[in-house]
């Protein structure tokens, strides 16, 4: 019986966990078996891979309409930067389900709120793009896409105070992208970690057990915030919520 044929007779789950096992151990085998020389040339394709390649933007950047829509209103956009760090420490900036973590403001960081454009959002889209291509293959050529040079020249800077708070005051209604400077986020924490083994008796009876130990253990997290927020007609306030996120 061929491996065509046995495979074919199997029921349809079990096929395919047969293709996979097979496929992974055809992928293990040729990385235990491949020579220098391909070992070099995937050393050197990782290496220019991982380059910083600039590409500027083809959508042309409309000096004129950021210039209008950074004009003076009525409306105030007022919010609050924050994080928060879950599994005692061990992840910052990410979702939990069941576990309500503090509230960590950010003080002192750069908060921008910028004019809703074209140009901005292929910027958006190139810096997505790239990120997701990066997480899927290890040779994808790392990316940077460059806006023209008076794309920030349209965007309005404020600090974070002690709490975290920071206001765009004078904003007119429309769209904008509030964007807050990457943050590394250091937490410490402590887990138990296994030391070996011990005997326990009771008795007559005894049983080999895991012995465990506290050890301390400190994370960096880079965390980031961008969203857009619509100032509307007649409104006076708006109020965000910049809560900072770990994006893989």
């Amino acid at each position: 019986m061929t491996q065509s044929q046995s495979l074919s007779q199997l029921p349809h789950r079990h096929r395919w966990q047969a293709i996979v096992l097979a496929s992974l151990a055809a992928f293990l085998l040729t990385a235990c078996v491949s020579t220098p020389l391909q070992q070099a040339e995937r050393a050197a394709q990782i290496k220019q891979a991982d380059t910083l390649v600039q590409v500027p933007l083809s959508t042309p950047f409309d000096e004129d309409a950021a210039r209008r829509a950074m004009e003076p209103g009525p409306a105030e956009i007022r919010g609050v930067v924050y994080h928060r760090v879950t599994r005692h420490g061990r992840y910052a900036g990410q979702d939990v389900y069941l576990s309500v973590a503090p509230v960590q403001p950010l003080a002192r960081v750069k908060v921008t709120l910028y004019p809703d454009t074209e140009h901005l959002r292929e910027y958006l889209q190139g810096v997505q793009n790239n990120r997701r291509a990066r997480a899927r293959s290890r040779l994808a050529q790392n990316t940077e896409y460059v806006p023209h040079p008076r794309f920030t020249a349209y965007g309005d800077t404020v600090t974070t105070d002690e709490h975290g708070r920071f206001s765009f005051q004078g904003r007119k209604p429309g769209r904008y992208l509030i964007a807050v400077v990457p943050q590394d986020i250091r937490s410490t924490g402590t887990e138990a970690v296994p030391s070996g083994t011990a005997v326990v008796t009771n008795g007559w009876y005894a049983q080999q057990v895991h012995t465990y130990q506290n050890r301390n253990f400190q994370v960096v997290t880079p965390v980031t915030y961008e969203e857009f927020v619509d100032v509307k007609p007649g409104q006076r306030t708006v109020e965000v919520e910049a809560r900072m996120r770990h994006i893989r």
